[in-house]
């Protein structure tokens, strides 16, 4: 769920065989915050994590996407969510 703002993005930018450009990196960087569009007006679970979702690309150092939160800015979800998806395959 964490992801589904990639439906937003073109599949061709989705399924691109090679690295993206920095404009498709530009394109694909918006799945957070599309995801967050997606979930906010939900009811339930899914309103409440849409925080989670938008954060989820933030790193601790400040570098990530979308807003640049660093440290203790990022949600505590968030950061576990980042852990988590870097285990998977």
């Amino acid at each position: 769920m964490h992801d589904i703002g990639k439906s937003g993005i073109p599949e061709a930018i989705l399924h691109k065989p090679g690295p993206l450009s920095d404009d498709e990196w530009e394109i694909m960087r918006q799945h957070p915050q599309i995801g967050q569009q997606i979930l906010t007006p939900a009811k339930g679970q899914f309103g409440l994590v849409s925080y989670i979702v938008v954060a989820h690309h933030e790193r601790w150092d400040g570098q990530g996407y979308p807003n640049r939160l660093a440290q203790q800015e990022i949600p505590l979800g968030a950061r576990i969510l980042s852990v988590i998806d870097s285990m998977m395959p």
